[in-house]
């Protein structure tokens, strides 16, 4: 297994710099073909696993477990509470592959899905009771006596958060031996206040990528987690590069080093902030692989080159 640096997180937690989000991971049509992957950015030296209570409709969590019976003290596991799978839906978690390519062949309907799904959503309550259900639920799902972090999974604006409940309830869990640390997972910049209310070991674990505002790190260098560096950013860019100009210029200068758009924006995900975790979530084993390489032989020079080619050609603001 390749040996990737560490990042210090909290006291009692460190973790891989690279880490696998498993978001994705029931995409995967076999259990065969979800453990290749797993092993996979575990043998390329990824020890941090991201699950969730909601991923893969509850069955995520389940296929994670199998692969950390007998490694469970290599690795660091992180999962979340909060947004919960709907009543009856975790029974059809088997068919999510054809309902994700209907979805895709009829993009109206995946529309009007959508819009239904944002009228039924209603407000979220994030409290004790409903944090205690939850990790007890997670930790027989993946078979496991305690996570590493353990995140409040994206509380909006319009959500009830009891804060206070949520922080004794965490201090409880720790003293039980059920969770090293905890923290907030979100997408958005709202939940600022409630990190500065849960102190400065809570790990916010946020959404990221090449044109997000650069500022100072978020809650002042609290431990930081980075996901979808690539989400939107390279949808975005491989469509700058169809543009006359820049498209023969980036060519050129991808050629050069034999790189390609997607890790320069795992490069710059890497380096936005001091010692960030950065998240990879694919299906394709030979992705994890090509990650990991970039984290290990590309540098910081790499990366103002690039932002430099895109700052002058005004895809970035300078």
């Amino acid at each position: 297994m390749t040996v990737l640096h560490r990042v210090t997180l909290t006291r009692d937690v460190t973790a891989t710099r690279l880490g696998f989000g498993c978001g994705g991971l029931m995409r995967l049509p076999s259990r065969s073909a979800r453990r290749r992957l797993l092993d996979a950015a575990f043998d390329s030296g990824m020890t941090h696993f991201d699950v969730a209570r909601m991923y893969g409709l509850g069955q995520a969590e389940v296929e994670l477990g199998r692969f950390a019976r007998g490694r469970r003290s290599d690795i660091t596991i992180a999962t979340k509470f909060g947004i919960e799978t709907r009543v009856g839906l975790s029974q059809v978690a088997r068919l999510q592959r054809p309902a994700r390519a209907l979805l895709a062949t009829f993009p109206t309907l995946r529309g009007a899905i959508k819009r239904r799904g944002d009228l039924m959503d209603t407000p979220r309550h994030y409290d004790a009771r409903t944090a205690r259900r939850s990790l007890e639920e997670s930790l027989k799902q993946v078979g496991t006596d305690y996570f590493d972090i353990l995140f409040v999974h994206d509380p909006r604006p319009t959500d009830v958060v009891d804060v206070e409940e949520l922080c004794e309830f965490a201090e409880e869990a720790q003293r039980e031996g059920k969770i090293r640390s905890w923290g907030v997972a979100s997408e958005q910049d709202t939940v600022a206040g409630l990190m500065d209310v849960l102190g400065q070991e809570a790990v916010l674990q946020t959404r990221y990528d090449i044109f997000s505002p650069l500022r100072p790190a978020p809650g002042d260098g609290r431990p930081l987690i980075l996901f979808g560096f690539l989400a939107s950013a390279l949808e975005r860019l491989t469509r700058a590069a169809r543009e006359p100009g820049l498209g023969k210029t980036l060519a050129r200068f991808l050629e050069q080093g034999d790189r390609s758009i997607a890790d320069y924006l795992l490069l710059d995900a890497l380096y936005a902030y001091a010692n960030p975790i950065v998240l990879v979530s694919t299906v394709h084993p030979a992705r994890v692989s090509r990650a990991m390489e970039v984290a290990q032989n590309m540098t910081p020079a790499d990366l103002v080159s690039f932002r430099t080619l895109l700052t002058d050609a005004g895809v970035l603001p300078s």
